[in-house]
């Protein structure tokens, strides 16, 4: 059975591995993070509603995929947007590190927070230089 998003050119059966190693391709071609609604992974998964079941084998086949999500809990409607990256990324380092605080997380938000800052410094050096 074959779901189209009129939304997007993706429109794949769960059955259908096409969709989600597209979709892994793609998180990699964007720098390892890609912004989704939950009606383009329900349409991929090959269903008409976003019940708990659903969005729990959604879920699950991200994981198969390598690919993990933010919110942690997937949304119930179809229009909310989630963010895939993937498993081990420097994305999914910096979101357990918020998610999941500790004294070691702790100090890589700090040194994280400083190479902002500095990078923010250097934008604003280049600003005044540029004519």
């Amino acid at each position: 059975m074959m779901f189209v998003d009129k939304h997007t050119s993706w429109g794949k059966s769960e059955m259908d591995v096409d969709f989600w190693e597209e979709l892994a391709s793609r998180v990699e071609r964007c720098g390892g993070i890609w912004k989704t609604s939950m009606r383009d992974l329900r349409n991929a998964y090959g269903r008409q509603k976003l019940g708990r079941q659903v969005r729990a084998g959604i879920g699950r086949r991200l994981h198969w995929q390598g690919l993990a999500h933010f919110p942690a809990e997937l949304p119930g409607y179809q229009e909310d947007l989630v963010w895939i990256y993937a498993e081990g990324s420097p994305f999914a380092n910096r979101i357990s590190a918020i998610l999941d605080p500790s004294e070691e997380t702790a100090g890589q938000l700090e040194g994280w927070m400083r190479a902002e800052a500095t990078l923010a410094g250097v934008r604003e050096l280049v600003r005044e230089q540029a004519p």
